[in-house]
């Protein structure tokens, strides 16, 4: 019964996130792919009993402390958003439940079931390619560029959908070694190229440039270059395209600048000082509505001297950045907890693994994106973070000891 709730949640999210658009629940301050999460959650409790033996104990530990951490020093901080509090970590909990489901299907079904999962997940994604393609023939787009339906005027929404999509095609290409599965991986990165996004592009390039310089197979390095060059030019083509505002994604080239000249960093005037170095601020922190407040009732310069519960409260995120996400949610020793749990993924593999080597690839790839959101937090990179470590993790565990659960490893 819990396999089977596992995998139903899991194709449901994945349903409600690639075909329904994302403005019907927004104006509840919900996702579709929240309504999943709620069924997701009340599974945790018997995946931790469940798997709790077959996951790394440093990850368990760590994630454990990680969020009897953040709870506690969020509530103790900003008390009378306590309601609000808990939907946020509870949500947070939800992409870790990700995690776990993805490693308990990968762990109890065959590879062959395994892949029959993800293909399923390429034919929902199916009718949001038709339409980015109806955009490039009629001249309809988004708010810079191609989008998702429903995401139009938030490009880092539809730049995350696509970017998941070319990373679990990724996956399955490299544990399926399916070749027209890896053209579809192609399509989608060329479309992350001409969706506005600069986050996701940062995501992408990232990821493919880290993935060609940590092969250890020269041929597949060779090849790994060539691919980089073309994805290079593909972005120098979309930002000469004249499609939408894509040509903002010259930003790219230099990073430096652009990090340095966006207008967040005025937000560490809002660390109370050593004390909030140290613990952080909790999630309340991470969720004040900056933009609103300053379009209604201030300048930024005012913002600058006031406290962020002088605001209020908002769920959508408000950091910009997952550096100072870390530094002023979580503090510095919040901080050192997560990357714990960065640190144990990672150690969840074997040395010289395709998993372990991917994992590390997807974990600088998030943080090279980090520079431009609090990708850990929100909700698409999120859960796409957790369902892909999952799957890594049960397939080192799967491969480390096949015969203990009966499964052929043939597909």
């Amino acid at each position: 019964m819990l396999l089977f709730f596992s995998k139903w949640s899991f194709l449901g999210t994945f349903a409600f996130i690639l075909l329904l658009p994302k403005f019907l629940l927004s104006n509840y301050g919900l996702r579709p792919e929240d309504l999943l999460s709620f069924i997701i959650l009340l599974l945790v409790p018997f995946l931790v009993v469940k798997l709790s033996r077959l996951i790394h104990p440093g990850l368990m530990v760590s994630i454990i402390l990680y969020f009897i951490y953040i709870t506690v020093i969020s509530c103790l901080k900003y008390p009378e958003y306590i309601d609000k509090i808990f939907i946020l970590i509870f949500k947070e909990l939800s992409y870790f439940g990700y995690f776990l489901v993805t490693f308990f299907i990968v762990i109890r079904y065959p590879l062959k079931d395994i892949s029959k999962i993800f293909l399923i997940i390429f034919i929902f994604s199916l009718p949001a390619l038709f339409y980015m393609f109806y955009q490039f023939n009629f001249g309809i787009q988004g708010m810079y560029g191609v989008s998702f339906y429903g995401h139009s005027k938030s490009p880092a929404s539809s730049g995350l959908l696509s970017l998941m999509l070319c990373y679990l095609s990724y996956i399955y290409f490299v544990f399926f070694k399916n070749k027209l599965v890896l053209f579809y991986c192609i399509i989608w990165a060329v479309i992350v190229l001409f969706g506005g996004s600069k986050l996701a592009a940062v995501g992408l390039l990232s990821f493919a440039s880290l993935s060609v310089l940590s092969e250890f197979n020269k041929e597949k390095m060779l090849y790994g270059i060539f691919f980089l060059v073309l994805l290079f030019s593909g972005l120098l083509v979309s930002i000469k395209s004249g499609i939408g505002a894509l040509h903002r994604l010259e930003t790219i080239f230099s990073p430096i600048q652009t990090i340095l000249d966006r207008g967040i960093w005025f937000k560490f005037q809002w660390i109370d000082g050593f004390h909030g170095y140290i613990f952080g601020g909790g999630v309340a922190k991470g969720h004040t509505p900056f933009d609103n407040y300053i379009s209604e009732r201030a300048s930024l310069d005012y913002l600058r001297y006031i406290d962020a519960s002088e605001i209020g409260f908002s769920l959508s995120m408000a950091m910009d950045n997952q550096f100072l996400y870390f530094l002023i949610v979580l503090g510095l020793f919040g901080s050192i907890i997560f990357f714990f749990i960065l640190f144990f993924l990672v150690l969840s593999h074997p040395k010289k693994s395709y998993q372990r080597r991917i994992q590390m690839v997807l974990i600088f790839s998030y943080l090279a994106m980090g520079m431009g959101a609090e990708v850990f937090q929100l909700s698409i990179s999120g859960i796409t973070f957790w369902v892909i470590s999952g799957f890594l993790a049960g397939y080192s565990k799967k491969t480390e000891a096949p015969n203990k659960y009966d499964l052929s490893l043939h597909v």
